[in-house]
């Protein structure tokens, strides 16, 4: 009897082991650091540079900038983003108006274009802020 429990402990530590070292062979998903206006932030009505920036390098020229409702988006005509020299920070001009809230999404289910230079998508974040 003893032997069988010995068997079956040892396959089950062998099979946590699988389980575990198959974990930390994912990579895991970037994430923002930092925003520009902050989340919660009041802003002068205006011109604007939205920044984001993330843990990590991101992939060049992918991104995506959410738009919920255009009623909480700001105007940010054609504008491309820029990224940044450290592959990390992407920065868009927009435009504010006075009185309004604003909500954009880095990422989000369906548009997960932010991805790291490995590929994975970063997680989505929300940024929610206002103009005076």
């Amino acid at each position: 009897m003893p032997v069988m429990i010995s068997a079956m402990t040892t396959v089950a530590i062998l099979g946590a082991t699988h389980v575990a070292s198959g974990d930390a062979a994912k990579p895991t998903a970037p994430h923002v650091v930092s925003t520009v206006p902050a989340t919660g932030a009041v802003v002068p009505a205006g011109p604007i540079i939205m920044k984001v920036t993330f843990d990590r390098p991101m992939r060049q020229g992918s991104y995506s900038f959410v738009r919920v409702s255009p009623d909480t988006y700001p105007d940010c005509g054609d504008n491309p983003p820029v990224q940044s020299a450290d592959g990390r920070t992407f920065a868009l001009t927009c435009s504010v108006r006075s009185g309004k809230s604003y909500e954009v999404w880095f990422n989000s289910s369906n548009y997960r274009n932010f991805t790291g230079e490995d590929g994975v998508p970063a997680a989505p974040y929300r940024l929610g802020f206002r103009a005076k």
